[in-house]
This record gives structure tokens, sequence and C-alpha cells, in this order.
């Protein structure tokens, strides 16, 4: 499963980069419309179903293990809280609810008069990241040293992306819009956060088959 995620990262990264120089030096607009679908910046795309895809398989593995663990009970909220976090993200992923904090929070800035990068809703995460810090660190030090490593390195991952590298992107964007520089920093941003989230599912099997010596998912109706 985890190869096949990279095989997917690998061919989305390339059809991105691919129909983006073929659009720039053939002047063809969107090529047929390819580029959009396969484009890397843009809600409602093949590369956002993905993303979508990933936190979602997240949460039913977060959901999975709280079930699992049923030797260590007192981790069931953290499983369960992350879950439902992650059941969140994958509609985040899929409709760009995050997207709908940009002008409110751009417009509470100005009134502030504080300067802001130009994708605002970056400040409104980090202190939605603040709060929540205080759970994840709880969580991580109840978890054993091989599974704390291995999310830790795929959080730092995905953070990578989508904190670290859409400031400069956002002040790209806002100066050159569509240039190599822009393009290619969302490539790396929208890499690093699809390598983060299979990190993170990879980190989540490996624990799980650790304690379950098989996954079944039943559906009642």
């Amino acid at each position: 499963m985890v190869r096949t995620l990279w095989t997917v990262i690998a061919l989305l990264l390339l059809a991105d980069t691919g129909l983006q120089l073929f659009e720039h030096w053939t002047g063809h607009n969107d090529v047929y419309g390819l580029a959009t679908r396969f484009d890397l910046d843009l809600e409602q795309t093949i590369p956002a179903f993905f993303s979508a895809c990933q936190h979602l398989t997240a949460a039913i593995l977060l959901y999975s293990i709280g079930r699992a663990d049923s030797y260590q009970a007192r981790l069931a909220p953290y499983w369960f809280g992350l879950a439902a976090a992650f059941l969140f993200l994958a509609m985040d992923e899929a409709v760009g609810v995050h997207e709908l904090l940009e002008r409110p929070t751009q417009e509470l800035l100005e009134w502030l008069n504080v300067s802001h990068p130009p994708f605002a809703w970056v400040i409104t995460a980090t202190i939605g990241l603040a709060v929540a810090a205080p759970f994840v660190l709880g969580f991580l030090r109840a978890l054993d040293a091989q599974t704390r490593w291995r999310v830790l390195v795929a959080g730092a991952v995905f953070l990578a992306g989508a904190v670290v590298v859409e400031v400069p992107e956002g002040y790209q964007w806002a100066s050159h819009r569509d240039g190599f520089v822009h393009r290619a920093l969302i490539a790396i941003e929208e890499g690093c956060e699809m390598a983060g989230m299979t990190l993170f599912i990879d980190a989540l099997l490996r624990h799980l088959a650790a304690r379950a010596d098989r996954l079944a998912i039943c559906l009642k109706a």
C-alpha cells in the first residue's frame, strides 16, 4: 500500500510539472483541461482528491488503532480525537474549508494594522497548532519510541510543506503570480504534504500491525 502511495505521488508531481512546462512551451492554454485537473495548487482536482483520500485513510487507521489498543484504554481518547481531526482535514482537502478563513483573517489583521503573509490562513493554522500542542505532546509521550519517531518525522515533513514553504510561496505568488519559482514552490509544498501523510500512514500501519493480527472493518446498517 505504502509503495503505491509513493508511486502515485511521483506520478502526480510529474504530471503537474510536465503539463505546466508543455503549456508554457507550446502556448496551449490548459492542455485540453488536463493542466487544471492535475494542478497541485487548485481545489477539486486529482491531487486534491488523492490528498483527501490520504487523510481519510489516516482517520480510519487512527480509529482502528483506538479500537485495537484495548489494553491501553488511556490512549483511546487520543486516537479517536486524532481520527476526528483527520476526518475534518480530509473534508478540508476535498472542498477547501481552510480557504474560507482567508478573507476574515486578512480583514481582522488589517483592522488591527498587523503585517501578515499573503496567505493569511497560515496564521490561523499556526494558532490552531499551538492550541493543539499540549494534546499532541501528551499523545507523543505515551507512544512507544519507534512509533513516536516515525510520527515526528512524518509531521516534520508535512509541516515543512504546509507551513514553512507556504509563506515564501505566498510572497512569490503576490509578486510574480505563476512564475517558475512559484510553481516550483507549489510542487515542493504539495510534495512535502503528500510525503508526510504517506510516512504517517506507514507509521500507523506498522503500529497497528504490531498489535493486531488482522484488520477488519465492518459496516453495520
